[in-house]
């Protein structure tokens, strides 16, 4: 109760003196898995002078704009709306305006939208199935003229739509209006969601539009969470640059280079924490050997199923130095769906390290985050 008077308060203060809304980093709660999450897509796009970031979130959608060597942010969340006519909390009028020359979209899945005048890029590196599209197969990162198919192309249109049904991409041009999209529908698997969540199982709906007749120098983009809409016009955009992606270190960053020599003995590795980028390192050649070849493709478990699990031991180490615990390198294991019992955000377990093993928390001392990915080895 003294958290929602506290955000009534601030969210009045922001109304009368104009003062954006500082995002909290993250969710909570996760409303697809009940998972706690945190805010880790924050640190995958720094606005600059070129480019605008947009972060969609389960219940938050940020926005960050750099001008004039200033760092604006825009918070939207039901709490920075009100009812519509209907008298539900579906929040449907919210609009922003950029004049920033591209604008990096980074959704909650950590897949990254590049979009600039006519075109968008899109870096799917939250994903690793092999798609064909019109004949083609398609990489994790392509580029799209909107309204029509791949840069370089002749093709007129795209369409595409993964085997679990959890994404569909599409670029096309309306006959009746003439006008230009792109559209992304992102929900969760079939597989592995059973919580119903807004709109069918609904993530997110990004779509772009260009409408030569009536807004000739607008571009507009409709960002849906669900619960959330916002409507973002982009004035003016330049063509897009790639240097833009990956946090300005361009399209090739986040892959996974082989390490000429691997140490079969001890290896560190990266993953995505429930949002948060944890470290662990292995001492064990078998547990090596099984996680290399995940990330390689060469293992019968696909990344996207694979989770770590390990012994929560207090202190930091050098090559986890975000993180005021670390994992036992010969407890690390991978294992594969859901354990609630060992589930949990890495914050929480930070700021309670005290707690660690009494009968109500954490009772083994092993974490296993459900909704961990693993991303890369640390050389």
């Amino acid at each position: 109760m003294k958290n929602k008077f506290a955000k009534v308060i601030i969210l009045v203060l922001a109304i009368f003196t104009n003062i954006n809304l500082k995002a909290i980093a993250g969710s909570d709660i996760d409303p697809a898995t009940g998972a706690s999450v945190g805010g880790g897509i924050l640190t995958l796009c720094e606005p600059t002078e070129d480019k605008a970031c947009i972060y969609l979130e389960p219940t938050t959608i940020t926005a960050r704009i750099k001008s004039f060597g200033q760092i604006n942010e825009y918070l939207y969340n039901l709490e920075t709306c009100g009812e519509d006519w209907r008298g539900t909390n579906k929040c449907t009028s919210n609009f922003l305006t950029l004049k920033s020359k591209n604008l990096v979209v980074i959704d909650r899945n950590r897949n990254e939208y590049l979009f600039g005048n006519d075109q968008v890029f899109v870096n799917l590196l939250a994903r690793d199935e092999k798609v064909v599209s019109n004949g083609q197969l398609v990489p994790q990162t392509f580029h799209l003229n909107i309204g029509q198919g791949r840069v370089g192309t002749t093709e007129t249109r795209f369409s595409l739509s993964f085997e679990d049904a959890s994404m569909g991409i599409t670029s096309d041009t309306s006959r009746k209006s003439g006008i230009e999209y792109f559209s992304t529908v992102n929900t969760p698997s079939r597989k592995y969601t059973t919580t119903p969540v807004p709109r069918r199982n609904l993530l997110h709906t990004m779509t772009a539009t260009i409408d030569s007749r009536n807004q000739p120098n607008v571009q507009t983009y409709t960002f849906d969470i669900g619960t959330l809409v916002l409507r973002v016009g982009h004035e003016n955009p330049l063509n897009i640059n790639l240097a833009n992606l990956n946090n300005g270190k361009g399209p090739n960053v986040g892959n996974n280079p082989p390490n000429p020599n691997p140490n079969p003995n001890l290896a560190t590795f990266e993953m995505d924490a429930d949002g948060d980028l944890f470290r662990f390192r292995s001492s064990v050649p078998a547990t090596i050997a099984q996680i290399r070849a995940i990330l390689a493709g060469t293992n019968a478990i696909n990344i996207n199923n694979a989770r770590i699990e390990g012994e929560i031991v207090a202190g930091t180490q050098p090559y986890n130095p975000n993180w005021a615990f670390h994992l036992k390198e010969n407890t690390i294991e991978v294992f594969t769906g859901t354990d609630f019992r060992c589930d949990g955000s890495a914050k929480v377990i930070s700021r309670n390290l005290a707690n660690i093993g009494s009968p109500n928390f954490f009772f083994d001392r092993t974490w296993c985050p459900n909704t961990s990915k693993l991303i890369r080895e640390i050389f």
